[in-house]
């Protein structure tokens, strides 16, 4: 695993232009090591994750009162050997489609925190598709019909109700859930405590593989992970969902760690 950090430089407050040339604050900022480049009317710098880097550009710019507003963004990319080593895996490159009239989105009016809470027993008329599977308006997927037979045949874990009022799809959740996350300090800025209402991290950046406790995974092949409200899936799974849609791919993992 890698652990990338971009920063952000714009004028205070967005749009307002930058307090100074770009060239010279560049200039500045390359005195102490930082190398910046301006692009979109920010000044903008990516490297490697260092838990002190963002604030020793914010220290450089206040001790030259230099206004700015400075944000980050971290991520992290995956080889192959953490794949390997991971139990479960996060997907995307599912085609997505619009389905007017169904939205399962609820926000915690404690947090803040948006998730999405699919009821199975909403039926739409049809479906203005041919694909395979899709998600459905950003929130959840479903499958066509002899997907959804081979993944009950196949697969362990997925929970197939009707979509459809035609009978041509059905909604591609799980039985079980993985519920409480696992949040190691070192992977969250400003961590906060547990949501009494919604029991999920507060936190302003989380990064690097998801996890859970061992006893929350029995070995299904689809499990809904909470915290992202979307399916985590076993890489037997992942090979069934790459021979019916080409461009389904890996992106995240979730570790399972013994009480």
């Amino acid at each position: 695993m890698h652990v990338f950090e971009k920063i952000e430089l714009q004028g205070e407050p967005f749009p307002k232009p930058l307090p100074m040339p770009p060239d010279d604050l560049i200039g500045l900022l390359r005195k102490h090591g930082f190398e910046f480049y301006y692009e979109d009317s920010a000044l903008r710098w990516r490297g490697d994750y260092e838990p002190t880097t963002f604030d020793k550009v914010k220290s450089i710019l206040v001790s030259n009162k230099v206004l700015v507003h400075a944000w980050r963004t971290i991520w992290e990319e995956y080889e192959d050997q953490d794949f390997t080593a991971a139990p479960l895996w996060l997907l995307l490159g599912i085609p997505e489609i619009w389905v007017s009239g169904v939205d399962f989105a609820v926000t915690c009016h404690v947090c803040g925190r948006k998730r999405f809470h699919v009821d199975p027993n909403v039926r739409v008329q049809s479906v203005d598709t041919r694909k395979p599977i899709v998600t459905v308006n950003g929130q959840f997927a479903i499958v066509r019909n002899d997907v959804a037979n081979r993944v009950e045949k196949e697969l362990s874990g997925a929970n197939l109700p009707p979509f459809d009022e035609e009978g041509k799809y059905r909604y591609f959740l799980s039985e079980g859930s993985l519920r409480h996350l696992i949040v190691k300090p070192d992977q969250a800025i400003g961590l906060d405590g547990t949501c009494k209402k919604c029991k999920s991290p507060i936190v302003e950046i989380l990064f690097g593989p998801l996890r859970y406790a061992s006893t929350e995974w029995k070995g299904e092949d689809v499990i809904h992970c909470d915290f992202l409200s979307c399916n985590a899936y076993t890489p037997k799974a992942y090979e069934l969902l790459r021979k019916v849609e080409k461009r389904v791919a890996k992106d995240g993992i979730i570790l399972l760690e013994e009480s």
